[in-house]
């Protein structure tokens, strides 16, 4: 599928295009991994950030049009000072929260599941098998930058900037 990033189009998969992602990145300080990125690199950033997105949030209003691919634009939905947001544009917000996932993805693999010790694994044992897990070394989804400049326009599902739940567990063998 090639990159589409029409507002409302029926194929978008992307919230931003590369034009203003460069304009918005090129704004930010630690973006070196941004700025040396190619072209299709930044696109696949792009729309993996998208979709990331709209599977780790429960956005705020419906989809503007029936065939719209992407949630944005959308209709009933408001910004955070209570106001009603444009339904032919997607929010500046999203798209902020776009380029700093793309930027988040290109310094670190967020789209796979983690291994034991990147998932917090702190200790094992064999003999009584018990284990415990640090939930601050679990590698977040998205950075919290983004779960905060989205506050207002989705409710955040499980697990978007770290963290599985498990604080510490241990298993015992009877």
């Amino acid at each position: 599928m090639a990159f589409d990033s029409t507002v409302g189009g029926p194929n978008a998969n992307s919230y931003v295009s590369v034009a203003d992602a460069d304009a918005y990145i090129a704004l930010r300080l630690n973006s070196s991994e941004w700025t040396a990125a190619d072209t299709a690199t930044k696109q696949a950033a792009l729309v993996t950030a998208t979709s990331m997105l709209d599977e780790m949030f429960a956005w705020r209003g419906e989809p503007a049009t029936t065939t719209q691919a992407l949630h944005w634009p959308a209709t009933d939905a408001t910004d955070c000072a209570g106001g009603e947001i444009n339904d032919a544009t997607i929010p500046a917000a999203v798209k902020n929260a776009t380029c700093e996932q793309a930027l988040y993805l290109l310094k670190f693999d967020a789209t796979q599941t983690p291994t034991a010790i990147m998932q917090g694994l702190k200790s094992a044992s064999v003999g009584s098998i018990s284990s415990e897990f640090d939930s601050a070394m679990i590698p977040a989804k998205a950075q919290s930058r983004v779960t905060s400049i989205l506050r207002c326009y989705g409710t955040p599902q499980e697990n978007v900037d770290g963290g599985t739940g498990i604080t510490s567990g241990y298993a015992i063998r009877g």
